[in-house]
């Protein structure tokens, strides 16, 4: 094999492959699913809201997502704002998003 070609093969792999990867990557828009529960499990949306108050986030929206999970809009104690995917029993924060644009009050 040629210096050449070696080099072809090294630069598409270092620098080709990332790039190919995140095009994949964005393209995957699969709903985030929470462990499943019968809704008479759920904890209620005030408890939610009042235990993320006290831990000192300020509440833009809480709704239920089509994965079975709570998703909340927050803005943390430095006003950055969040999404977050709560398991809508246990109340744990599954997956925390922090999105580049402070929420709108």
């Amino acid at each position: 094999m040629s210096l050449e070609l070696t080099s072809t093969y090294i630069f598409a792999l270092f620098f080709l492959t990332p790039f190919a990867h995140a095009q994949n990557s964005s393209v995957n828009n699969e709903v985030f699913r929470c462990p499943e529960h019968t809704v008479s499990q759920w904890s209620s949306t005030e408890v939610l809201k009042s235990r993320l108050i006290k831990n000192g986030y300020k509440i833009d929206k809480i709704y239920t997502t089509t994965g079975g999970c709570y998703e909340v809009l927050a803005k943390s104690n430095v006003g950055q704002a969040i999404k977050m995917q709560i398991d809508p029993v246990s109340l744990r924060a599954l997956k925390t998003d922090f999105l580049n644009q402070a929420l709108q009050n």
